[in-house]
């Protein structure tokens, strides 16, 4: 991490958790006040990696699935099953869960238009946007990037 003026605001650059360099304004013109913003959003990236739970992609189905089955019906379940397993198939079912970038989701989708058909790659994008909801609620995850992948099909 490192700080560097622009337009005379300081800007802090930082790598997030799948490695891509980010940035993000201190909104503050002088270097005490930088640092004081680089400080405390350096512990708060800390105390969220240490309330991070990693898990993999399949150990997170598995986790899923028993969950599931307690509160949906057979053909749900299946339904989520299927989603995971797929996903896992396609990005690697041995990733953390958190490792999950929006660049491999949108992989995700693509492959399923092109395997299957933009209905299924809908669905699909519906069962692990709520499965990845859950990861968060869990701690397995920072944020749901499914959210933020628009959805593809009718």
């Amino acid at each position: 991490m490192f700080l560097s003026k622009r337009s005379g605001v300081y800007h802090l650059f930082y790598e997030d958790e799948t490695g891509k360099r980010r940035s993000c304004s201190t909104h503050s013109r002088t270097k005490p006040e930088a640092m004081k913003f680089f400080r405390e959003f350096d512990a708060e990236r800390a105390r969220q990696s240490a309330l991070l739970k990693p898990i993999s992609i399949e150990e997170f189905t598995k986790e899923f699935i028993r969950f599931s089955a307690g509160i949906h019906t057979p053909k749900t379940v299946d339904a989520n099953r299927t989603a995971l397993n797929e996903f896992g198939r396609i990005v690697g079912a041995d990733l953390a869960t958190h490792t999950i970038s929006q660049p491999d989701i949108e992989r995700f989708l693509a492959t399923k238009i092109t395997e299957a058909s933009a209905w299924t790659a809908r669905k699909y994008h519906l069962a692990l946007g709520a499965a990845y909801e859950r990861a968060l609620t869990w701690g397995h995850v920072t944020e749901n990037l499914w959210r933020k992948v628009k959805k593809k099909g009718p």
